[in-house]
Parts: C-alpha cells; structure tokens; sequence
C-alpha cells in the first residue's frame, strides 16, 4: 500500500521535492523552488488538492479494491518561520483540523486561528509521545456526558 501511495504522489512533485513516512499513516511533502509566500500557498494548495483527488480513487491491492483518503496540511517556509521543525508541526496541525472536520481536504496552517495553535500542539504532542512510548493508560480520560433534560443544558465532565 505505501509504494502504490508513493507512486501515485511523486506524479506531483519535482526531482527536488521530498516526499516521505514520517510514522505510521502520516507523510510529509516538501516542496521547493516557489518564491513568494502567497504563490507558495497557492502551488501546495494546487498540489494538495490534486493528491487528495489521486489518492481518493481506489487502490487495486491482491485483487482487493482498497479506499482511502487524505488529509493534508499545509505550512510555508517563511521569513516568521523559526525551523523546519516548528514548520512541520504547524502543517501537523492543520492537518488535525482537516482531520477533525471528516478528513479527505486540505488546510493551510496560517488560515487557523493562531491563539488555538499551540495548545492543540501541545495535546497533539503529549499523545504522540504517550503512544510512541506505550504510556497512552496516563493520558486517557474518561468522559462522561451529563443531561438535565428539564433545562436542556449539557454538561461535559470529564472524570
């Protein structure tokens, strides 16, 4: 499945870009050779979108017709960027925000709300590691959802 997902989305990047596994069901595209922020978002925007489309026709795989989707976000190497990592983890959160909303589009990190960001980098890493190192039980929280029917308010606890 990972060679037929490479295969189909080196068709939309140069030589020069890089595509590869960063973990799991996740990957991470670089593209380069685009000046000027507003037409980088506009070329990884275009290229986005047309790996979601590609990816999003069925896979042929031991006679078995396999269906899957993309979700992708987007961040830009500019002036206010720090590293390539910080670079990384805001395209990391965009993509949980496509994610979050049903998957299978595109979200460019400077169109969230950037006061949400770090928190939700924060949560997003905290899980990575408890998952990477098996500590994921210290993380879970039990939710209960509480309604009063005669007033009509929820109350979310979480225990």
């Amino acid at each position: 499945m990972l060679l037929s997902i490479t295969r189909r989305v080196r068709n939309f990047i140069r030589e020069s870009g890089i595509f590869a596994r960063i973990g799991g069901d996740e990957f991470v595209l670089f593209i380069d050779g685009v000046c000027g922020n507003q037409i980088m978002i506009g070329v990884a925007r275009k290229v986005a979108m047309d790996i979601v489309t590609e990816l999003s026709r069925s896979f042929l795989l031991e006679d078995s017709e396999i269906n899957i989707s993309a979700s992708i976000g987007i961040d830009t190497f500019a002036a206010n960027t720090e590293s390539p990592l910080l670079l990384v983890r805001n395209a990391d959160i965009a993509m949980y925000c496509v994610k979050k909303n049903g998957g299978n589009w595109i979200v460019v990190f400077a169109d969230i709300d950037s006061a949400k960001g770090p928190a939700k980098l924060t949560l997003v890493e905290k899980m990575h590691n408890a998952l990477k190192q098996e500590e994921f039980e210290k993380w879970v929280v039990n939710y209960q959802q509480l309604l009063l029917s005669k007033q009509r308010v929820t109350f979310n606890h979480a225990a």
